[in-house]
């Protein structure tokens, strides 16, 4: 064996010392959410035999370093259309239910990683369980709540929320001084929105359309992936759009472009 062949092994050998304690700790982490928000037994058993082959495959590998390649994107970092799709079906804002579907077709540490964020931030009882800051109601005697965590940026959307937008049930939620979930119901069933910003006050929102309503007018909306003008109306779509923290004021304009369900066409004929 060359020095370099040694070498090249030795680093191979500590990378995957690191990886096998790394996925112990993401399931580690996995286990104490699971239990927390979704003590699910086929969630918890599903984590169980997903760490297991995994770390049974890495062992297989060896030093083969092609092999542990594969065995990263199969297990851990793929994450297939049909899941995305089992997941937008499932985790959908104020009528969150059955997720068995997306538990049994996670196969990956990516698609678990999705499937979580994707039921925690849909999760009206999770979401209703973090302490009020602030609560008012709109002209529709609907309330806008604000909760979590309080912050410049959740009081900046919280307080320029306007008061006239068409909506039912509206929470602001906090999760730290630069990260900010919100769910808005009636616009597409339950908009959610992930709003977070940088040290540059650039402020990036992650929106999630759980139900597209009228095809032509979301794909009319700022930073949405397009839907085919024959979608369903019960198709699922999500966008991002970036602003200045300055700019941020026009977040109620781009919500009351969202469609609703009085947008949707129901005979094109």
């Amino acid at each position: 064996m060359s020095p370099a062949t040694f070498f090249c092994e030795e680093a191979i050998i500590k990378y995957l010392d690191k990886l096998f304690l790394e996925v112990k700790y993401i399931f580690t982490l996995f286990r104490n959410v699971a239990n927390d928000f979704l003590p699910h037994e086929d969630l918890l058993n599903k984590l169980n035999t997903l760490e297991r082959n995994l770390l049974n495959q890495l062992m297989n590998c060896g030093t083969d370093l092609n092999k542990i390649k594969k065995v990263y994107q199969m297990l851990i970092s793929n994450m297939s259309k049909e899941f995305i799709s089992s997941v937008k079906e499932e985790c959908v804002g104020y009528t969150l239910g059955n997720v068995s579907k997306s538990i049994a077709s996670a196969n990956t540490i990516n698609e678990l990683l999705h499937f979580f964020h994707s039921y925690i931030i849909n999760n009206e009882g999770i979401l209703r369980n973090m302490p009020v800051l602030n609560n008012k109601k709109n002209m529709y005697d609907y309330p806008i709540v604000s909760r979590g965590i309080q912050s410049n940026l959740l009081s900046l959307i919280y307080d320029n929320f306007v008061l006239e937008l068409d909506c039912g049930y509206t929470d602001i939620i906090g999760i730290n001084d630069d990260h900010v979930i919100m769910m808005i119901r009636d616009f597409a069933h339950a908009l959610t929105m992930e709003i977070t910003t940088n040290e540059q006050n650039i402020v990036r929102i992650e929106y999630f359309i759980p139900k597209i309503c009228n095809a032509e007018k979301v794909n009319q909306l700022l930073g949405v992936h397009k839907v085919s003008l024959d979608s369903s109306p019960r198709m699922a779509t999500n966008g991002v759009l970036e602003v200045s923290i300055d700019k941020l004021i026009t977040l109620n304009d781009f919500i009351s472009k969202v469609p609703t369900d009085n947008d949707i066409i129901f005979d094109r004929n």
